[in-house]
């Protein structure tokens, strides 16, 4: 279904089924994390990590509570009424095997939902807070999908759960109707108090300003002119990324890794994984600009602050390494914010979802890094295996950076 021409009560009334949708879903995961917490201990999960692991999992328990919190506010804020939880049956999971895997999928259909549901929010603000909820959710499978199978022989790489582009490049923005049957046919849910609506899409034309300017009642070519400096704004920085893991991976190999401490297989081939990633991020993002009637921006010149040919003479590879791996996490994170930044400058419904869809792929990348990330003597973050944000006390929503903060920060790699 598609909402055409509608009224502003109509806008809301379908925001409002879009953040009770999402408010369902986090109600499930929240009880289900809340379920087995009180359930295990950290001795369950030996093969998982340990005690480590289940300070994590109480800790993703935490971001959905939050989550849920966030999202039952913000509807009452707006007027409307914040769906219940429902009534649930967790019983038939009966071990930490099937927990772990139980998680994994849950937290990647949580991705495919919110990307699913972003071009069915008209509200750029409410657009925003799921977007910063979505980057986390990423965050979570992304950890999952690599602890869940740490011990095994096919260790699976942390990357989009269910991929729309090869080599998971992004995640699937799958609708809420496939959404809220595939969650029914889990079992999971055993009732609501509600029937469980789905939004509309989006097909207007939706005249709204950039956030960050002060136009008034633009006109459809402002707009859609908006719209491509949005796009092409995201394309400087994925040629930023794509060009730093072209040149770094071209210089180090799987023995650097070695040296560092971190698996000389699955690590590099997670940063060459990641190399594909971004470059797809530059195809797909120049081709939506292109068809748009846009020029997509080329690839800038870059300084990355360290000169690693000297290193590489000076017989100190290792640091050079560790100063590529510690900005490819500066990188991602700025990556993460910076999307979730701009999207509420996004007008397009399907322009707002093909971003989405990008930075969940981002998050995961970001996640991945941080809990693979070194300690060394070198500026910046010097946790070890921490998630999410790089810092041991991970937030529940991502940071948002502004266009203009993410450019001028972005700048300290372009000359």
């Amino acid at each position: 279904q598609t909402l055409g021409n509608p009224n502003t009560e109509q806008l809301l009334s379908n925001d409002l089924i879009t953040l009770n949708y999402a408010l369902t879903l986090e109600h499930l995961e929240f009880e289900y994390y809340n379920f087995f917490v009180e359930r295990f201990t950290s001795a369950d999960f030996i093969n998982y990590g340990g005690g480590l692991t289940f300070e994590y999992i109480k800790l993703i328990r935490d971001h959905e509570r939050a989550h849920v919190d966030a999202l039952t506010a913000t509807i009452t804020q707006f007027g409307g009424v914040p769906a219940p939880k429902c009534n649930y049956n967790f019983t038939t999971i009966d071990s930490v095997d099937a927990f772990m895997a139980t998680s994994t999928i849950l937290e990647n259909v949580g991705v495919v939902a919110y990307d699913g549901a972003a071009n069915r929010i008209y509200n750029r603000t409410l657009l925003q807070v799921a977007a910063t909820i979505a980057t986390v959710e990423a965050r979570h499978a992304a950890f999952l999908q690599y602890v869940s199978t740490a011990n095994t022989s096919s260790r699976a790489f942390p990357f989009a759960g269910f991929p729309a582009i090869a080599d998971g490049a992004a995640d699937q923005a799958s609708s809420p109707e496939v959404i809220v049957q595939a969650v029914l046919d889990t079992g999971l849910i055993t009732s609501c108090s509600y029937t469980i609506q789905t939004p509309t899409i989006l097909s207007i034309d939706l005249s709204l300003p950039s956030a960050d300017q002060s136009v008034t009642n633009p006109t459809q070519q402002q707009v859609n002119d908006n719209d491509l400096r949005a796009l092409n704004y995201a394309l400087t920085l994925e040629h930023l990324e794509a060009t730093f893991y072209a040149t770094f991976q071209d210089v180090f190999d799987a023995s650097d890794f070695a040296s560092l401490g971190l698996d000389p297989v699955y690590d590099y081939t997670s940063f060459n994984l990641i190399r594909a990633h971004e470059a797809a991020h530059v195809t797909f993002l120049t081709n939506v600009i292109r068809d748009a009637g846009g020029s997509p921006v080329p690839a800038c010149t870059y300084n990355w602050g360290f000169n690693y040919t000297a290193f590489d003479a000076n017989n100190n590879r290792t640091l050079a390494a560790a100063t590529y791996i510690v900005l490819a996490k500066t990188f991602e994170n700025l990556g993460v914010s910076a999307y979730d930044g701009a999207i509420r400058t996004i007008t397009s419904p399907g322009y707002a979802q093909a971003g989405a869809t990008v930075a969940t792929s981002e998050a995961r990348h970001a996640a991945y890094h941080s809990s693979r990330n070194i300690t060394g003597p070198l500026p910046g973050p010097s946790a070890t295996k921490t998630l999410y944000h790089g810092d041991p006390n991970p937030q529940a929503f991502d940071s948002t950076v502004p266009p203009v903060e993410g450019l001028s920060a972005s700048s300290a790699w372009i000359v």
